[in-house]
């Protein structure tokens, strides 16, 4: 959904979710088995991610508009 804004599938089994929207604010990760090399790829006006230990390799990729990084 494009009008999407925020997204929750933590401890689900989910190993990918591409084709993100744009329009996504706040997005949760956390207890998935997804890995992330980097946050490139990510919702441009991303403004809040939150993730479990070791889901990440690198912030690079950012986008500007992320206030929250939150590791559960």
């Amino acid at each position: 959904p494009g009008a999407l804004v925020d997204l929750d599938v933590s401890n689900t089994g989910l190993t990918q979710l591409p084709g993100l929207p744009d329009s996504l604010r706040k997005l949760n990760l956390s207890g998935t088995a997804m890995r992330l090399q980097s946050l490139e790829g990510i919702p441009q006006h991303l403004e809040e991610l939150t993730l479990s230990e070791g889901q990440l390799i690198s912030v690079k990729g950012a986008p500007p508009t992320l206030r929250s990084l939150r590791f559960y």
